[in-house]
């Protein structure tokens, strides 16, 4: 197959949904496909096309100035950008589309019912509580037009929970479209530390305490996180460590105990979570990021917010702390944990347990092929490749 994937970001920029983008371009290409990435020139990456890990990357200017200063992830292409889908969508035997949210995404999917190719997007939120009313009112706007726009011409809707299902579902999408997948991460790479491990080593790196317990957060610094009640919360007795991309205040940076270490690569995270006593998000509206499965996977305790849709995964509530995201809460759950190293060991065993047996990225990666081969397949049924649609082919030479 040849797959255009279309992400608004992808690594170095951080985040889940670049994370994600990533691993499956890369698996696809290990795969045998051929695999190509449109997305926009940010964080440091220059413009222009090279191949990366057998993928065929190309990155266009873009302007990321809300980004930068608002914590908005919202890139606003040029022209260039859109040359590049052109060309990729119009020979792709599919297009995968990552989140409706962004301009990227909303010209590939003109493009795509431009040249009618078999789109399938993989949505990976619902709406976002946010306190400015300015993007409560953008989500909604998006979600009313180009979000509903390619929900509908979407052959499959591809969703790692079932929170986002259930968003789908309430904004009319048709059950038989979506199909849940569990997303996953490498097993190999994120995995509990060896028994002789210098803890000292890498806490000493990272400018820590080596006498404190370490309680870790990662994620973008935006609201629906919860890292401002994790700062809140934060106690004399245990140092708290952030990491990840966005506005930290200047009055915590100050304190002893708080360490905000921006966005790291993959290398040093894993190092990081080798050498922490507890994972702590209390984000809202969000399961099993990616983070957490990371953290999971390196045998760490998780400390989250308890929501409903944990139910259909049957968890053990006494082994992954599911709390109410207030300070208070967040605190209590944090200094009895510490004070159980007993229980954190448990913790830490069903931790890596868990994610060997559901976030697998090489086995859950060979259900979204398949779902890509039959998008393909049906795509094939009905329009004959690059073939365009409305006669509106001619209008874009």
């Amino acid at each position: 197959m040849k797959i255009a994937i279309v992400a608004q970001y992808y690594p170095p920029h951080v985040g889940g949904l670049e994370v994600v983008a990533k691993k499956q371009a890369e698996s696809f290409a290990a795969a045998g496909h051929a695999v190509t990435v449109i997305t926009c020139a940010c964080a440091g990456a220059r413009v222009g096309d090279r191949d990366e890990q057998g993928v065929h990357l190309r990155r266009a200017a873009a302007a990321n100035f809300l980004d930068q200063r608002l914590a908005l992830p919202f890139a606003l292409p040029g022209i260039g950008l859109f040359r590049k889908l052109r060309q990729e969508i119009m020979q792709a035997d599919v297009v995968l589309l990552h989140d409706v949210f962004y301009p990227v995404c909303w010209l590939g999917y003109l493009l795509v019912t431009l040249y009618g190719k078999p789109l399938v997007l993989i949505q990976h939120v619902g709406y976002v509580e946010h306190p400015s009313r300015t993007v409560v009112f953008g989500q909604r706007l998006v979600y009313a037009t180009f979000g509903a726009a390619i929900f509908r011409k979407a052959t499959n809707l591809v969703v790692f929970n079932g929170k986002v299902k259930a968003f789908l579902l309430r904004c009319g999408v048709e059950q038989e479209k979506i199909t849940e997948l569990r997303n996953g991460v490498n097993l190999e790479q994120f995995q509990p530390p060896p028994p002789r491990l210098s803890r000292s080593y890498v806490r000493e790196k990272f400018d820590l305490s080596l006498d404190k317990p370490t309680v870790l957060f990662v994620g973008r610094l935006v609201p629906k996180k919860g890292f401002k009640a994790l700062l809140e919360a934060a106690d004399e007795s245990f140092q708290l460590v952030l990491v990840g991309s966005g506005i930290f205040a200047e009055s915590y940076r100050h304190l002893s105990n708080i360490h905000f270490l921006g966005s790291l690569a993959h290398l040093a995270l894993r190092e990081l979570y080798s050498v922490s006593d507890l994972f702590v998000l209390p984000s809202v509206g969000e399961v099993f990021t990616v983070a957490m499965q990371e953290a999971m996977a390196s045998g760490l305790p998780v400390i989250t917010t308890d929501d409903a849709a944990y139910n259909s995964y049957d968890i053990n509530r006494d082994l992954i702390a599911l709390i109410r995201p207030d300070p208070p809460r967040i605190r209590d759950a944090i200094l009895r944990l510490l004070a159980d190293p007993e229980r954190r060991a448990r913790m830490s065993e069903y931790s890596r347990a868990t994610a060997e047996e559901w976030f697998d990225w090489d086995k859950n990666f060979l259900a979204l092929e398949k779902l890509v081969a039959t998008a393909v397949r049906h795509g094939n049924e009905t329009t004959p490749a690059g073939s365009p649609v409305l006669g509106l082919a001619e209008s874009t030479k």
